[in-house]
């Protein structure tokens, strides 16, 4: 598994599980629990065996227009999954219209606030300027979205995290995904060598311990992953 794939996976679970703690009733949680992980295992093998078939995506997309406001506990989940499967069809106009509905009550969450909704509709803006070829706008979707995350990381409460040298504590930190989203995107302009370089200078893990959890991949822009 590509450590995309992996972002992609873990980001999942966590969304998924944080929705996991909602009550309902049994009949409710049975069916729900069913779709969400066949979903999740869906595209976990899509993106493992045949990325080529289209069709797989397609079905996911059903099951998830279909599983949407029928499952209180998952729409977090479903949301954020929908978004991202439209970004593996290039179909970047769905994936934006969906990251512009996404709703600040749907859990009570980090992962869903007006913050997070700024980042994922400014994340698609970018992908849409870069495949017209205006790499202008692009970066300045991104540094848009960099503006924003920092405001949200004050030094101090991020070296309060980082002291600790550890994953987990990381994990465990509620702006998370903020932290990671701001390095990523740090790295669309600056460079991934240059954030990681960075990073090992601020935090001298030179054995990668711990900084993994935040450290930028050179991966495909195009596609959305969830950060």
């Amino acid at each position: 598994m590509t450590m995309k794939k992996y972002i992609l996976f873990l980001f999942s679970i966590f969304v998924f599980t944080q929705c996991s703690s909602s009550h309902s009733n049994n009949i409710e949680k049975d069916n729900c629990d069913s779709i969400a992980w066949k979903i999740a295992y869906l595209f976990n093998d899509y993106q493992l065996y045949d990325m080529e078939n289209k069709l797989d995506l397609d079905t996911i997309i059903t099951m998830l227009d279909t599983a949407i406001g029928q499952c209180p506990k998952y729409d977090a989940f479903f949301s954020v999954q929908r978004i991202i499967v439209f970004s593996f069809k290039h179909d970047y106009q769905q994936g934006l219209k969906y990251a512009e509905l996404l709703n600040d009550t749907l859990v009570n969450s980090t992962y869903i606030s007006s913050t997070y909704k700024f980042v994922v509709v400014n994340r698609f803006k970018a992908i849409i300027a870069q495949e017209r070829g205006d790499f202008l706008a692009k970066n300045q979707y991104i540094n848009e979205i960099i503006d924003t995350l920092k405001k949200q990381l004050p030094d101090n409460e991020i070296d309060s995290v980082m002291k600790f040298q550890n994953a987990d504590s990381i994990a465990h930190y509620k702006k998370w995904v903020y932290l990671q989203q701001y390095y990523y995107y740090r790295a669309q302009i600056e460079g991934v060598e240059k954030i990681n370089q960075y990073l090992d200078s601020k935090y001298n893990d030179v054995d990668n311990r711990y900084l993994w959890a935040i450290r930028p991949q050179d991966d495909d822009f195009m596609i959305f992953t969830g950060i």
